[in-house]
């Protein structure tokens, strides 16, 4: 069986004053070989209807038109979607102090409960997750999640790739999905939750 997993953020990873009030990672899971060709195929129709799409979907960015249609799309597929949502003032003072240990603390405690749930245990997924940051930062992050997916999944040597989100369909689906989450948490919008809710896993709010 065919399974990718696909990763983002929502929220920024620091703890200043003007920064959001919730840090959010949020993963899918999907056995469906469709979804990118038909998320690419949307964009092409929704381009044709003179929507500006220069890299891919984006939800922040989208017209309500659009994510109007990408939520509609995603909601008849066969995704998952696991959250979690960490409240930046209740995170450990230690974990405070530098903002790579606390991305790399935030993905360790979703990866590790998410992946052997959703990831049989005679599947070797593909794993990808978008990138972040500057070129060395990346790196930094890139080797992080690796090894917290090969903990995550013992005795399988997984290496996820680490990408733009503009460079891949399934990586804007997760956008779309951490955005959902972030606008019912930051905002109290329910619109965009109530489209996909009943495709969520669990969604988890660390304090």
């Amino acid at each position: 069986m065919s399974i990718e997993v696909w990763g983002d953020e929502s929220g920024n990873d620091d703890f200043g004053a003007t920064g959001s009030r919730y840090f959010i990672v949020a993963t899918i899971v999907t056995t469906d070989p469709a979804l990118a060709s038909d998320l690419i195929a949307l964009r092409r129709v929704l381009t044709l209807q003179g929507h500006p799409l220069h890299d891919g979907f984006h939800a922040t960015e989208d017209l309500q038109a659009v994510r109007d249609q990408v939520f509609a799309l995603l909601a008849q597929k066969e995704i998952r979607f696991d959250a979690t949502i960490y409240l930046k003032s209740s995170v450990y003072d230690k974990v405070k102090k530098n903002t790579n240990n606390f991305y790399k603390w935030a993905w360790f405690y979703h990866l590790r409960y998410v992946l052997p749930r959703v990831v049989p245990q005679d599947a070797t997924p593909f794993i990808g997750m978008a990138t972040l940051g500057t070129r060395k930062r990346r790196t930094l992050l890139a080797e992080a999640i690796r090894d917290f997916v090969n903990q995550s999944l013992p005795g399988r040597r997984i290496r996820p790739a680490y990408w733009s989100c503009a460079s891949h369909p399934c990586l804007q689906a997760a956008d779309y999905y951490t955005w959902a989450v972030g606008k019912l948490y930051e905002g109290g919008e329910h619109r965009p939750y109530d489209a996909v809710k009943h495709q969520a896993g669990r969604v988890y709010r660390f304090v």
